[in-house]
C-alpha cells in the first residue's frame, strides 16, 4: 500500500511547482532584432527541468519570446547602440512586475498584468556569451575606451581622428589660394592668401 505524503512533502512540491513559474535570469539568443524599435524575439537557451513523481526530470525548451526590450548603456542623452543579430547571445531578466503600461508612457504606470517574475516580461542585455565566444584580448588587439567624452580606439598614443568635412573645407582654401595667384615683376602675390582655420581633427574620436 503506497505512502501518504507528509505535510511537509505536500508543502515542498507546491513551492517547487510555484517556483516554475518564476522567472529571474536566463541566457537566450537572439531569433530577430529590430533596430527601430530596440526589440528583438529572444529564444531561451538553458532547458527548464521538470521534475516528477518519481524524482526524475523532463527537460523541455522554453518558448521563444518576442518584442522583448534590448537594454542598451544610455544616459545624459548619449546612447550605445550595437549591431545586434541574429545568434547574439543576451541575457533575459524577467521583471518582477508587467511593464508594458511603463513602457508606452515612460511615466509611474500601473503593471496591468498581476503576474509576477513572468516569463512574458524580461530585458534583454546584451554583453553574455559562451565560453567559445571569447572577447579577443585588448591588450592583442587594440582597445576601445570612453573617457571623459573621449573614444579612443587603438593604443594610449592614438590621435584625434581627421574629420571630412573640415579637411575638405581647408583643401579648398588651399585651391583658392593659389587660383588668386598673380605673378608680377616685383614677385608674386597671392590676392585671396591662404589662412588656416586651425585643427581638422576631431574633438571626440581618437584612434592609430
Amino acid at each position: 500500500m503506497p505512502l501518504e505524503p507528509t505535510i511537509q512533502e505536500v508543502i515542498d512540491a507546491a513551492i517547487e511547482s510555484r517556483l516554475l513559474e518564476l522567472h529571474t535570469a536566463i541566457p537566450g539568443k537572439v531569433v530577430s532584432y529590430d533596430a527601430a524599435t530596440q526589440t528583438a524575439e529572444v529564444a531561451p537557451v538553458v532547458q527548464r527541468a521538470e521534475p516528477a513523481v518519481d524524482g526524475s526530470s523532463t527537460l523541455t525548451p522554453l518558448p521563444s519570446i518576442p518584442n522583448v526590450p534590448v537594454q542598451w548603456p544610455r544616459g545624459g542623452g548619449m546612447a550605445l547602440h550595437l549591431p545586434l543579430a541574429p545568434g547574439d547571445h543576451v541575457l533575459l531578466v524577467f521583471s518582477e512586475s508587467a511593464i508594458g503600461h511603463w513602457r508606452a508612457s515612460g511615466e509611474l504606470a500601473p503593471p496591468g498584468d498581476l503576474r509576477r517574475h513572468s516569463v512574458g516580461y524580461p530585458v534583454a542585455i546584451p554583453g553574455i556569451a559562451p565560453e567559445q565566444l571569447p572577447i579577443a584580448d585588448p591588450g592583442a588587439a587594440g582597445e576601445a575606451v570612453l573617457s571623459g567624452g573621449v573614444l579612443r580606439v587603438g593604443s594610449s598614443s592614438a590621435d584625434f581622428v581627421a574629420l571630412k568635412g573640415k579637411v575638405e573645407a581647408e583643401l579648398q582654401k588651399i585651391a583658392a589660394a593659389f587660383t588668386s595667384f598673380v605673378p608680377g615683376t616685383g614677385g608674386a602675390s597671392f590676392t585671396q592668401p591662404y589662412t588656416t582655420a586651425g585643427s581638422v581633427g576631431a574633438e571626440k574620436l581618437k584612434a592609430d
